[in-house]
């Protein structure tokens, strides 16, 4: 403290209370001692007068001096030491409150002092409501609990105290100013302790839902040093708690490059703005330098707009990551399986052509019957050409290939491949070609797509039975920025469970005589091409398959086989 402050305090704050009280007393005793004396002098003014001319002189003088210093000193000094000792006894209350609040502001909440006496309220009212917090309450008074049932009171606290110092207990207790001081720091430090327990219990939890939580978690403060490090991130960085809190920075860890994510707005509402970013796949660094796969989420901390540090959540992926594997790997053994069987099947069915060509062809050179070894001939010439189709979509599914793309006419194309397939096998079928407004030239690969359209023509036709009346109509139009070639059918149409089949692949709605192959070719080609091929069907009421391509459709990579 400077020594204008000190300077500007009134001196009477610098002195003890008992001090102030003794130094006042003794002031005012002088005060009346002096005024006594000049009473004394001015009522007895001639008797003094005579006796100093009467020539008793200086001596006289003297010993009335000496007699009068005598009466005011020592009974003044005898009263002095009595209110000293009376004054002490009156501030020693005053000193314990003094230690007790200084205990309390260092953090000792069972300071010890002893004000009043305790009463028992159950026993002066007769109470036997051992259900309020009050009964057998040694510790504190009824008056500072909260949710006593005392009837004509008021239960709550602070609101009871005005009913509650009328109450007979009260008066029972009740003493001076000191004691009532007395009670209010008691409340006050029981008060200070149930808050601290309380927050000592709320730590507590918290502490245990980080230590105990599933995914991994770690903070750090202002500066990036670690402040909280649990157990998932102990064990899957494999650093001990103790090293990481405290000495490390997050870096450790995590890549710094999450620096920049971590000042992302994620959130803008006006009363919590939240900076970071939101969960990611991401890696995190052991200590043996292996980097751990995860999921990982990040916010920054502020407090009134300051920047206090920075919290991780993270997920262990390791396991999602090998279940995935295994999951994709079963599915690939699965499709593997389904389409050797398929195939399988297929040429079983094409062998058992073959067979039945042979054997009408050996018939008719047997009988030498021209007309039966041309039959068997055809037939031996038609499953040629099945098993070479069939090996030109496995081909063409399985390969990697980059399309020749060139800017073609998609009607003149829909035209090539119409005159290609010839007529259907059935003469009540019809083809035609429908064109919805202009469309320009689109970039794509013409054999590809020509395989396309060849394979979903046949897939119309192979939609109606035997014998039956049916319609195919190729639509060709523009949408948006994409061209459309559309094949729709009036046949007998699928369900949306066996949709779901055919675009899991090697599905075919044509039984024995179909291997699903096609389909499958026919949407890696329209991926290759950047494009989307849309089904949609009903049953009675036939299907349609839509081919969607960006009209300047480029690709750079090869499409892989799935």
């Amino acid at each position: 403290m400077s020594w204008d402050v000190r300077r500007a305090v009134p001196i009477y704050r610098k002195f003890l209370l008992e001090n102030k009280i003794l130094l006042f007393f003794t002031c005012l005793l002088v005060f009346l001692c002096s005024v006594t004396l000049i009473a004394v002098y001015w009522a007895n003014q001639d008797a003094v007068s005579e006796v100093l001319s009467e020539g008793a002189g200086d001596r006289a003088a003297a010993r009335a001096a000496l007699i009068a210093v005598l009466l005011v000193v020592m009974p003044g000094t005898l009263l002095i030491g009595i209110a000293r000792v009376v004054i002490r006894k009156a501030v020693s209350p005053l000193k314990d409150l003094t230690r007790v609040a200084d205990e309390i502001s260092a953090g000792n909440l069972d300071p010890s002092f002893d004000f009043g006496v305790h009463v028992n309220c159950w026993e002066i009212k007769n109470c036997q409501r051992t259900d309020c917090d009050a009964y057998q309450n040694f510790s504190q008074q009824c008056w500072y609990i909260d949710g006593t049932p005392c009837e004509g009171y008021e239960s709550r606290f602070p609101q009871k105290l005005e009913g509650c110092r009328t109450c007979d207990v009260y008066q029972a207790h009740r003493g001076d100013e000191v004691v009532q001081l007395a009670d209010s720091f008691r409340h006050m430090a029981n008060s200070l302790k149930a808050s601290q327990q309380q927050l000592v219990d709320a730590d507590d939890f918290q502490k245990r839902l980080i230590q105990n939580s599933f995914n991994g978690i770690i903070a750090a403060n202002a500066d990036g040093i670690v402040n909280i490090f649990n157990q998932v991130a102990e064990a899957l960085v494999g650093i001990p708690r103790t090293e990481a809190i405290g000495h490390m920075h997050w870096h450790a860890f995590l890549d710094a490059e999450l620096e920049r994510a971590m000042d992302i707005p994620i959130s803008h509402e006006p009363v919590r703005r939240v900076r970071g970013f939101a969960p990611r796949e991401a890696t995190i660094k052991r200590v043996d330098g292996r980097r751990i796969d995860v999921r990982l989420a990040g916010i920054s901390l502020f407090e009134r707009g300051i920047h206090i540090g920075k919290v991780f959540f993270f997920e262990d992926m390791r396991e999602v990551k090998q279940l995935r594997e295994d999951l994709i790997q079963s599915e690939r053994l699965a499709a593997a399986g389904q389409a050797a069987a398929g195939i399988s099947h297929s040429i079983k069915n094409i062998m058992d052509g073959f067979n039945g060509g042979v054997y009408v062809y050996r018939i008719g050179r047997k009988r030498r019957d021209e007309d039966k070894m041309t039959a068997g001939f055809g037939m031996i010439e038609r499953n040629v050409k099945i098993i070479s189709d069939l090996a030109n979509d496995l081909l063409n599914f399985a390969k990697e290939r980059r399309p020749l793309m060139a800017l073609q006419d998609p009607r003149q194309l829909v035209e090539d491949v119409i005159a290609a397939a010839g007529p259907p096998r059935e003469e009540r079928i019809s083809v035609r070609i429908v064109q919805k407004g202009p469309v320009q030239e689109v970039m794509l690969d013409r054999h590809a797509i020509h395989q396309c359209l060849s394979n979903l023509l046949d897939n119309a036709v192979g939609a109606f039975a035997v014998g039956e009346t049916g319609h195919i109509v190729v639509e060709i139009g523009s949408a948006g920025d994409n061209v459309y070639i559309a094949v729709r059918d009036d046949g007998m149409g699928m369900s949306p469970r066996t949709i779901d089949k055919i675009r899991g692949g090697m599905y075919s709605t044509k039984g024995s005589k179909g291997t699903g192959l096609g389909l499958q070719v026919v949407q890696k080609i329209v991926k290759e091409h950047r494009g989307t091929l849309i089904i949609e069907s009903e049953e009675g009421r036939g299907s349609t398959f839509r081919i969607e391509i960006p009209a300047g459709a480029e690709t750079d990579q090869p499409v892989p086989p799935r």
